[in-house]
């Protein structure tokens, strides 16, 4: 695995480089990890790299841009210390985005995605039923939460959860799931229509008539789940 790193702190550079060699490590993946603080010095370089995590309070959408198209077998991974760039994030198609200061156990659910490591189920205690269940995550159609009440619909089943949101932000994938809402988490892959303020979820199952469900877009999501959408 060829991994880049473009940022300005070389403190910073160091210490990502060095949390990725132990993951590496631990999870028996060979690595070659590259630091540049030059934009146009990862750009020059003829490295194939799997995967390119950019500070994106240094480098503009554009410079990340041009990065995307000259490493198209690249997976970007932006990070910043705000949340002002996470919209053009999904719009430029960026496999994760990432919070700064490091958090590890997101890095490492990120690299679990990145390296095919990530689970493919979610596991949580299911009062209504009285026992732990496991789901795939595949089959997951949306999860709404309501005050303390957790809904996890399935294509085919819905569970009760008392995990709230910032759980399954942890353990979904951002490339496959979004918030268009506060209470609502949806998987892109059953998303058949969009609306600027709602979404239409369709379920797969061969058997039987489809679920259907319709989802709000809260106002301040739109601009972001337009730009989802839209390719």
């Amino acid at each position: 695995m060829n991994i880049a790193i473009l940022d300005v702190t070389q403190d910073f550079s160091a210490l990502l480089a060095q949390n990725l060699r132990d993951y590496c490590l631990d999870h028996g993946h060979a690595a070659l990890i590259y630091t540049y603080a030059d934009s146009k010095m990862l750009q020059r370089e003829r490295s194939l790299f799997d995967l390119i995590f950019i500070d994106v309070d240094h480098f503009d959408m554009e410079t990340c841009k041009l990065l995307h198209e000259s490493y198209l077998r690249a997976k970007l991974i932006l990070m910043s210390e705000h949340d002002t760039h996470l919209d053009d994030a999904f719009a430029l198609g960026a496999f994760w985005y990432l919070p700064k200061p490091m958090d590890m156990q997101r890095l490492y659910i990120a690299m679990d995605a990145a390296s095919g490591d990530a689970p493919d189920t979610v596991s949580f205690y299911d009062p209504s039923r009285e026992c732990t269940v496991n789901v795939r995550l595949q089959d997951i159609m949306f999860i709404e939460i309501e005050n303390r009440h957790t809904r996890l619909v399935t294509d085919g089943d819905a569970y009760n959860a008392r995990e709230k949101m910032e759980f399954w932000k942890l353990n979904l994938p951002d490339a496959t799931f979004l918030c268009p809402h506060k209470s609502f988490v949806v998987n892109r892959d059953y998303c058949q229509l969009h609306k600027r303020d709602e979404l239409t979820l369709v379920g797969k199952r061969k058997k039987g008539s489809a679920q259907v469900y319709k989802i709000p877009v809260a106002s301040k999501k739109q601009p972001e789940v337009k730009k989802l959408f839209k390719k």
